[in-house]
């Protein structure tokens, strides 16, 4: 899961906090620790491009309107 994200990072504006990442370049991440991701990522920086497949749970509308 998405903890945090920093403000000059190229993805700022594509992940939010709470999204879930699944997978980096078709490698399936979900069982790896933050760490190894982390790792992961980094060893394929000067790659020209890098796919991450997300998922992101979309937050239900709790509120209720009765019309009164």
């Amino acid at each position: 899961m998405i903890h945090a994200i920093e403000e000059d990072s190229i993805v700022a504006d594509k992940v939010r906090v709470g999204d879930k990442l699944v997978a980096v370049d078709d490698e399936d991440v979900r069982a790896m620790t933050a760490a190894r991701i982390s790792k992961l990522i980094s060893k394929k920086m000067n790659n020209p491009s890098r796919k991450f497949t997300i998922i992101r749970q979309e937050r239900a509308d709790l509120t209720s309107r009765s019309g009164r």
